[in-house]
């Protein structure tokens, strides 16, 4: 822990490859963007990626995402990402 706050290491291999909200994988969508056609959720690759990385820091410290909060407020709704 520095200065208060704890320090995560998380790996970040395949961070970028599953839907932050659902963890559906995404398809390439072009150079370095992603998208998930069930639903036409769109990002650039290290967008996801960083995304998925901090959800993976709070839940290893076992904190839950808010809904409404920095993960699921540009994210169309669980009811239209369902995952196969």
């Amino acid at each position: 822990m520095k200065l208060g706050a704890p320090l995560v290491i998380v790996d970040p291999s395949e961070s970028s490859s599953e839907r932050p909200q659902c963890g559906s994988m995404l398809e390439e969508k072009g150079y370095r963007r992603l998208r998930y056609p069930q639903c036409n959720f769109e990002a650039y690759r290290d967008v996801v990626r960083k995304l998925n990385i901090w959800k993976s820091a709070l839940k290893m410290l076992g904190i839950k995402a808010i809904p409404g909060g920095v993960l699921t407020t540009s994210l169309p709704p669980d009811g239209r990402c369902k995952p196969e």
